[in-house]
């Protein structure tokens, strides 16, 4: 199918969304349009902090992926709610918590040695995400803890200076 993106054949009406499961209840989709290929993949994950790293990860991704600089990289859009392609599909594919990424895959895309880095890129994208979701909320937690160790250190300091300052003082009715 990526090999044919911009193959002349008549397409009538709009194709029917393909389900591909790669990994175990991460199914994602890829729909054959005019001139592109669409890939959506429904984002879930276990964890409420993860929705909120993941969630401002796929905002920064559209945001870089519209630059100068990443010009030739798939488009990429994220959403809340299901693209208007898989409208119709089972309710269970398109619960998400993190809403739904897609991509749009061009011929360019695909020409040559392109292809197999494209496919690997499609099937290991959760991979890829989750993976980086959790180092990114290790790295939080690491500088937030690296962080109250140094308030502790203020605040215990503090502690001993004041300990000194009343031990300075005469104590009881002294001569």
């Amino acid at each position: 199918m990526l090999q044919n993106v911009n193959s002349q054949e008549q397409l009538q009406g709009m194709y029917r969304p393909i389900k591909l499961v790669y990994h175990h209840r991460e199914p994602f989709f890829v729909i054959r349009q005019p001139q592109k290929i669409t890939a959506v993949f429904p984002m879930r994950f276990k964890e409420d902090p993860d929705v909120i790293i993941a969630t401002a990860f796929f905002q920064e991704l559209m945001d870089v992926g519209s630059s100068e600089a990443w010009a030739k990289a798939p488009p990429c859009t994220w959403s809340p709610i299901p693209p208007a392609e898989l409208r119709g599909e089972p309710l269970e594919d398109l619960s998400t918590n993190c809403g739904f990424v897609s991509f749009d895959i061009t011929s360019h895309h695909v020409k040559g040695k392109r292809l197999d880095k494209t496919v690997w890129s499609l099937l290991n994208f959760h991979a890829f995400v989750k993976y980086h979701v959790k180092c990114t909320r290790g790295f939080i937690q690491r500088r937030m803890r690296k962080r109250l160790d140094s308030l502790v250190k203020i605040l215990h300091s503090e502690g001993l200076e004041e300990e000194r300052e009343h031990e300075e003082e005469p104590k009881g009715c002294g001569a």
